[in-house]
């Protein structure tokens, strides 16, 4: 049963609010068949709660939201604030914070507002922005000023380039086969820096990022760019590689697992050489960490022995040891059937 079904209309108006205030995301319409489901804005709405119970951003001391009557129209007009000066370099945004702090800043220092800033910038960008060398960076061609630009933070927090030893990928690199012959799980989560990473209490749930629209609405933005725009078509890449979309029977699957994860997983189709590790310069290495988990990978489930014949002599072996003990029982119940109605026959006769 879908959780939201019997959520109250004011917890429903505030994930609207969020999806439309914060990422410019269509929200749950039903005559609308752009917007998300109710299970795709459940990802958004656990975001934005994960982060405001993120003690060390919502500390209580220099941010608060416990005097707030309205958090969420608080963090809407905050990150809208803050988007509205994207082009400005950091250490302006802060200042502006600091001369119209938000209700919920309850210091104006350096630290709070530093701190207020990349609460929003977590919630709005999904990454944790590196603002410590803000006051080092010389200005660029075209800016007015020195200081570190929304889109130079973004991307110096951003991973090396990869440079994985495998070639390809498997021909059947999904998560329909990670799942039913590798054992896995996927797990949804807000964190861009998390995308394609185990989790790190168990080591067959990968996380995969689950707010996939809210990027495509990045990537088509021509106002405000901060993403380098490489690195968003290679997240919806590897979205579309374990998830594809093509194809009727894919496209079912992808939605079956949108309501089983609770995720926004559905990317646009990328035209791309699907296996080549070449293609993803971010995540080929993480790729490359899953396949070689996945190669090594054992029956441990009973799935597992169904779908996974990889390895045709184990799997021929389980086969016909689960023909022999079906024919045991077989043979079992016939021989015991047969030795009651054998004694059932005796006992008439003699009576």
């Amino acid at each position: 049963m879908n959780c939201f079904q019997h959520q109250t209309t004011e917890r429903k108006d505030t994930i609207r609010n969020l999806l439309n205030g914060i990422w410019r995301v269509l929200p749950p319409e039903p005559k609308e068949t752009a917007s998300l489901t109710w299970d795709e804005a459940d990802a958004y709405f656990k975001h934005y709660l994960k982060l405001l119970q993120d003690r060390r951003v919502v500390d209580g001391i220099s941010i608060s939201f416990s005097n707030t009557d309205n958090a969420a129209e608080e963090v809407i007009r905050f990150v809208q604030f803050v988007r509205e000066r994207w082009d400005q370099p950091v250490e302006k945004i802060e200042d502006d914070i600091r001369n119209d702090p938000p209700p919920f800043l309850l210091k104006s220092t350096h630290d709070a507002t530093r701190m207020a800033l990349k609460l929003a910038l977590r919630l709005w960008l999904f990454v944790d922005p590196n603002l410590s060398d803000s006051a080092t960076v010389q200005p660029q061609p075209g800016q007015t000023s020195a200081g570190l630009q929304l889109h130079q933070a973004v991307s110096s927090s951003l991973w090396p380039r990869s440079s994985p030893s495998l070639k390809t990928l498997s021909a059947d690199f999904s998560a329909k086969s990670l799942i039913r012959k590798g054992g896995f799980e996927f797990q949804s989560t807000g964190d861009l820096s998390e995308h394609l990473t185990f989790d790190p209490d168990c080591r067959w749930i990968i996380r995969v990022f689950g707010c996939a629209r809210a990027l495509e609405v990045h990537r088509l933005s021509e106002k405000i760019i901060v993403y380098p725009e490489a690195f968003v078509v290679e997240v919806q890449k590897t979205l579309q590689l374990l998830f594809p979309t093509a194809g009727r029977k894919s496209g079912r699957r992808t939605r079956e697992y949108v309501k089983r994860y609770r995720a926004d997983l559905e990317a646009p189709i990328v035209e791309m050489n699907r296996l080549s590790l070449g293609t993803y310069p971010f995540f080929g290495e993480r790729l490359e960490h899953i396949q070689k988990r996945y190669n090594d990978s054992t029956q441990r489930l009973l799935r597992q022995w169904y779908y996974d014949r990889r390895k045709r002599v184990e799997w021929a072996t389980f086969v016909v040891a689960v023909i022999v003990f079906i024919l045991t029982v077989v043979f079992g119940i016939i021989s015991s059937v047969t030795g009651i109605l054998q004694v059932y026959a005796a006992y008439k006769w003699h009576n």
